[in-house]
């Protein structure tokens, strides 16, 4: 689930259940066992408010007693996420199922959860076994935002997809507004008198970033919009409109 934001040279943050997540646009959760003493009430009002709330399988099992939770899953984020979760099928390893989203097919493995859409839009469903058609993936409009339920473990290529949208609709800010070659992302620094973009090559070979304007390198007056990195290599740019 980070995967894709780093791919796309988006920041992002790690935080705990005792943080505070009301300044975000959105909030992922993955695999959220256990749901500490409280936080059902700070994720309900983060989408009330208009936050865009991702859970997965395996999230809202046991409450921070470990014990699990009684009259269905996840928890008293049924309403918010629109679904109700009935049980899980485990697969062996190297069985796949597989999810149809967005006109493309992706694979799903390991963990497939059967879940009934109560008032959840259904975006992507499973392709065979017994419980073929049935949802894989949900959004669910609740107050003033939405709340997306992934049903399985896929791979990181439907993951981008699936957060490539999210980042253009809710105009999610990434260091550099281009797209990044393959190995290489973008972080800003930010500084009083000006921000700082580093762009990092984690690859054996050069890299050609094109970039969306013009910068300047960092601690020159030479302005460029197109940087050549050598294999593991690193550029520095200097940023003043975003002071």
């Amino acid at each position: 689930h980070y995967r894709p934001f780093w791919d796309k040279g988006v920041q992002v943050d790690i935080v705990d259940m005792d943080g505070d997540i009301s300044k975000y646009k959105l909030v992922i959760a993955p695999m959220l066992y256990m749901y500490r003493a409280g936080f059902e009430k700070k994720m309900r009002k983060f989408v009330e408010n208009g936050g865009t709330l991702v859970t997965t399988y395996w999230s809202g099992i046991v409450d921070d007693t470990d014990l699990c939770k009684m009259g269905g899953l996840p928890g008293d984020m049924m309403d918010v996420f629109g679904v109700w979760n009935e049980e899980i099928d485990s697969l062996p390893d190297g069985m796949k199922n597989g999810i149809a989203f967005n006109g493309s097919r992706y694979d799903a493995m390991e963990l497939c959860a059967r879940i009934h859409p109560l008032t959840a839009e259904v975006l992507g469903t499973y392709e065979k076994d017994f419980y073929a058609g049935e949802a894989a993936l949900t959004k669910n409009k609740f107050g003033k935002g939405e709340a997306y339920y992934i049903a399985a473990r896929t791979g990181s290529d439907m993951l981008s997809v699936l957060y490539g949208e999210m980042i253009e609709t809710l105009h999610i800010e990434k260091a550099l507004d281009c797209a990044l070659p393959h190995g290489v992302t973008a972080h800003i620094r930010h500084g009083e008198k000006e921000n700082i973009i580093f762009v990092e090559n984690y690859t054996e070979s050069g890299k050609t970033v094109e970039l969306p304007r013009d910068y300047k390198l960092y601690g020159t007056d030479q302005t460029v919009n197109s940087i050549k990195l050598a294999p593991f290599g690193i550029a520095l740019l200097s940023d003043l409109t975003k002071v």
